[in-house]
């Protein structure tokens, strides 16, 4: 744990977060681009994100080292926010300790889905995306729940993590029912985007608002 402090006491935590993030839109729009030259016809209503995975033109190639890039500096700036909020709530340590961990498996989860996309295994790519979005559904909602348990905490940023957990229970709902009715099939896809932009979006705002403090410190 000291060396793990020594580190951030070194390198700001929150500039993980903030790589992750860059690293992680630039490769999703870069492989958008190499995929619609040569299908135009891709949309946030038709293709999945897993699909540019297994995409055209390199588009492929791009995403998967993409997601293994940036997974690590997710991690880093996760264990970072963890450790920021047991310093600030002691008393959460233990559901905080389970978030870290949930954190560890969102890393593997990451892993696996990109170095086994839809052709290559199927089965092994699914597993990789459950353990992934079930991993940071747990960490998302575990870290909103002990920031809105310190009192000059901002409500708003604590809250924000609920909302990329409620859209993957949709997401999850829909698929199912995608499956077995086969209605709605562009409403799952475009809730998936929506849940990734999202959760972009909750990374950088945690980023910000943890290096403000830090600032202030």
């Amino acid at each position: 744990m000291e060396l793990i402090n020594a580190f951030y006491e070194r390198v700001k935590g929150s500039y993980f977060g903030f790589i992750a993030v860059l690293i992680s839109l630039t490769t999703i729009f870069l492989s958008i681009i190499l995929y619609i030259q040569v299908d135009p016809t891709f949309s946030f209503f038709t293709e999945f994100i897993s699909f540019l995975g297994i995409g055209p033109n390199n588009s492929d190639i791009v995403f998967n080292i993409g997601i293994i890039i940036a997974a690590p500096f997710m991690l880093i700036f996760y264990v970072y926010l963890g450790l920021f909020l047991i310093s600030k709530a002691e008393e959460q340590k233990r559901i905080l300790n389970i978030a870290l961990i949930a954190a560890v498996f969102n890393l593997i989860g990451y892993i696996i889905l990109a170095v086994f996309n839809n052709d290559l295994n199927l089965a092994l790519h699914l597993i990789g995306a459950y353990i992934a979005f079930g991993a940071y559904f747990a960490l998302a909602c575990i870290f909103s729940y002990v920031e809105m348990k310190i009192s000059n905490f901002n409500r708003t940023i604590a809250i924000s993590g609920f909302i990329p957990c409620i859209l993957l229970i949709g997401h999850i709902v829909l698929l199912f029912l995608l499956y077995y009715t086969n209605i709605f099939p562009a409403l799952p896809i475009f809730i998936e985007w929506m849940m990734f932009f999202i959760m972009m979006g909750w990374i950088l705002l945690q980023a910000i608002y943890i290096h403000l403090l830090d600032k202030k410190d």
